[in-house]
């Protein structure tokens, strides 16, 4: 375990370490004419590999690639390059066999064509978060040298936890005082070990070394770290609607406090949904206007449950982490960022400030930032790479 002071751990559940040759992979040819490429690049690329770091996210439907740098900024990364890649059938997880290596040959194919040719460029991927156990704690206010040990017993008292199954880590969010007692407030987390050997092994597979392993909550925390979204409010939510969950991180500026995964996710809605022959669903959703009364109301009842249980999470984090004092602001981004319905009716039941996550880009004349896609699948996986590669 390192001092806290001498390694972030927002992004680093682990520091891969770099031995061992790289293994030879097959050359992976598709024969699924449907696989698609979708990429957006500032041009030309001109980035030095010292200054840009690659983010990866991996879903059972595909694989994005987000590439960032930091020329040209004073502390954010700014968003130079990304390509999400479909899977093909064969490497669908209902196709693919435990024994099979075509996926790693695969990943090899896609990064070598987004890198480039570029070297010793940092590579980041991330779990979801439904791997990661994570807990926000306070133990008294003992030295430096004693932190990791309480933090380590803190976590095995909140939850079960097997040190030789799973990867343990913390990080110091400050000092509170609580009666007149000052105490460190701590968040301690752990993911699967064999879930991150895993992911190392498949990266190496494919000719490359990773540099870290994060998870989807600290992707997000590096967000507000690193500039990405100014934020004043004491206390603030994220809420990430992708496929099949629904995400809610709570934070204080110190970073994560609360994260609570909710198993009704666009999927759910769309269910209810009379789609235009011939149109992606979530395509439908985003067309809609805010005066679509009629589409909404086809699944606005599901709508309502969900949005109730997102506003009862920031109640539940109030009452347990901030001494009461609510969430003053809501930033949605995911699968339903673009249907105005939706949102509207998130502003009209959530007690805060409802946005769109909006990163802040960079306005200089010559700036290096290229456009989010307008997308809003694509849109939900590159701000998730994105964050990984902050």
């Amino acid at each position: 375990m390192k001092n806290s002071k001498e390694v972030n751990s927002t992004g680093k559940l682990l520091d891969l370490i770099k031995t061992g040759e790289q293994k030879q992979t097959m050359e992976y040819v598709s024969d699924d004419s449907h696989t698609s490429v979708d990429s957006n690049a500032s041009l030309p690329i001109s980035t030095k590999p010292k200054n840009s770091t690659v983010g990866v996210w991996i879903t059972p439907r595909d694989i994005t690639l987000v590439m960032t740098s930091n020329k040209g900024f004073v502390k954010k990364k700014g968003l130079v390059k990304w390509q999400t890649i479909r899977l093909p059938k064969i490497l669908l997880p209902e196709n693919i066999l435990p024994e099979n290596h075509e996926f790693p040959a695969f990943l090899k194919d896609c990064l070598d064509n987004f890198l480039e040719g570029k070297k010793n460029i940092p590579i980041w991927c991330a779990l979801e978060s439904s791997s990661l156990k994570i807990r926000n704690i306070l133990i008294p206010d003992i030295p430096q040298a004693k932190i990791a040990n309480a933090a380590f017993w803190g976590l095995k008292k909140e939850m079960e936890f097997n040190e030789d199954q799973e990867i343990f880590n913390f990080e110091v969010h400050g000092d509170i005082n609580i009666d007149g007692i000052k105490k460190k407030n701590i968040l301690v987390f752990s993911a699967p070990r064999n879930e991150i050997h895993s992911w190392e092994k498949t990266f190496q597979e494919a000719g490359y070394f990773l540099t870290g392993i994060t998870s989807i909550p600290f992707a997000v925390q590096n967000f507000v770290r690193t500039g990405q979204i100014q934020m004043d409010d004491p206390y603030f939510a994220f809420v990430n609607i992708s496929r099949e969950t629904t995400e809610t991180y709570c934070f204080s500026l110190s970073g994560i406090l609360l994260v609570r995964t909710l198993r009704t996710g666009s999927q759910h809605l769309i269910e209810e949904l009379d789609t235009p022959l011939g149109m992606d669903s979530i395509d439908h959703l985003s067309s809609m206007s805010e005066t679509d009364a009629d589409g909404f109301s086809q699944f606005r009842d599901i709508s309502d449950r969900l949005i109730s249980k997102i506003v009862r999470t920031g109640d539940y984090c109030a009452q347990h982490y901030t001494g009461n004092t609510p969430m003053d602001r809501y930033i949605f981004y995911g699968e339903m960022d673009l249907c105005m319905p939706f949102m509207n009716q998130a502003s009209t039941m959530i007690p805060a400030e409802v946005n769109i996550f909006e990163p802040v880009r960079d306005t200089l004349s010559g700036s290096l930032e290229t456009e989010l896609p307008l997308d809003a699948k694509q849109r939900n996986c590159v701000l998730t790479a994105f964050g990984i590669a902050c």
